[in-house]
């Protein structure tokens, strides 16, 4: 194996959850399926091969279309499941001198002596990746998109496809524009006008 040169970093734990108002439910909900893994593996490698099987089964459901799901929802998961996958491999626990799982782990087997080790960001990132590897990442589709269909443009082909999303596109976009507006910048001219204004004061 090729030797990688690292700079280590000291963890920095602000909110550790021995003190913290979070469930660990937050974090299991999103994927009971990973909960009872981990929970029922006695041993770690137990747990991380039967976490590979179910990640690769699911990634099959949504790969197969057994699971329908939103485009942009269904890439966003199959991401989150390979991240998953890195987050848990050997090889990424060599590199990075830490075991996530290990913690993982502990924490549903009711180890309460890591609640000390861990901060809520663990849990918050683990929550969120969860969610995503379960098709609900709460990103797509986006607010912003609310009351416009969303059009499965393989349905269609050549120049009507074209036209189809290049529609949908722009209204996407007057829509991101008109919600940036709101947010004003250094070089919008009103705010210029206003910082002359106050200079001048």
């Amino acid at each position: 194996m090729v030797a990688i040169s690292m700079t280590t970093v000291e963890t920095e734990i602000l909110h550790p959850l021995s003190e913290s108002k979070m469930s660990l439910s937050e974090l299991w909900d999103e994927c009971p399926e990973v909960h009872e893994i981990l929970s029922t593996s006695t041993t770690l490698d137990e747990a991380r091969i039967r976490l590979y099987h179910f990640l690769n089964d699911l990634e099959w459901e949504y790969r197969s279309g057994k699971v329908e799901l939103h485009p942009l929802v269904q890439s966003t998961a199959l991401e989150a499941i390979k991240v998953f996958k890195n987050i848990i491999s050997p090889q990424n626990e060599v590199i990075t001198q830490v075991s996530s799982l290990s913690y993982l782990w502990r924490l549903a087997r009711g180890d309460k002596s890591v609640l000390s080790e861990l901060d809520e960001g663990f849990l918050l990132e683990f929550k969120h990746l969860f969610k995503a590897i379960a098709g609900k990442p709460d990103i797509y589709p986006s607010f912003l998109l609310k009351g416009v269909e969303y059009f499965d443009f393989s349905r269609i082909s050549g120049r009507a496809a074209g036209v189809a999303r290049s529609n949908y596109l722009d209204e996407v976009g007057r829509r991101m524009e008109a919600w940036i507006k709101r947010y004003p910048t250094g070089l919008d001219p009103d705010v210029i006008e206003r910082r002359k204004q106050n200079r001048q004061r």
